[in-house]
């Protein structure tokens, strides 16, 4: 039984073409969502704090399945992806006050919050209601 060899050219074409694909991909993403404008206004200068999950949102056109850590504060939301997606989306904090517009929706059996960010909206996003449910205004 002859078991035929991949080219050589495979064996360094695809570990070098799926993390580039994947970069692009990433950076995409965070393009059509509108993270990028929303970077670019609510820069995350510190740390995160408060109470942390790990979510599914979605963010202007795209949405984000399981792989969006949230930090939810007194002061506001700290958002981020997680490393494997991280190309392209910087840390953000939105305030609360820049918070607007809260629609509280069902999709299915889901409970979530769609809301308008910055005032004028620079973005909609939608979040699981549990979000807001342990929201710390003073």
């Amino acid at each position: 039984m002859n078991n035929p060899t991949p080219p050589p050219i495979f064996v360094w074409i695809i570990p070098i073409f799926f993390p580039v694909f994947w970069c692009f991909v990433c950076w995409t993403l965070s393009h059509v969502s509108g993270w990028q404008k929303l970077a670019a206004v609510y820069p995350a200068r510190t740390p995160p704090t408060g109470q942390k999950f790990i979510t599914s949102a979605r963010l202007g056109r795209a949405s984000y399945t399981g792989s969006l850590y949230i930090y939810v504060s007194r002061e506001g939301l700290y958002l981020s992806v997680m490393w494997f997606f991280s190309m392209g989306h910087k840390p953000l904090f939105i305030p609360w006050s820049e918070i607007n517009n809260r629609q509280p929706r069902k999709i299915f059996f889901r409970e979530i919050v769609e809301f308008d960010i910055g005032n004028p909206p620079i973005n909609t996003m939608q979040l699981p209601k549990k979000i807001f449910d342990c929201e710390h205004h003073d």
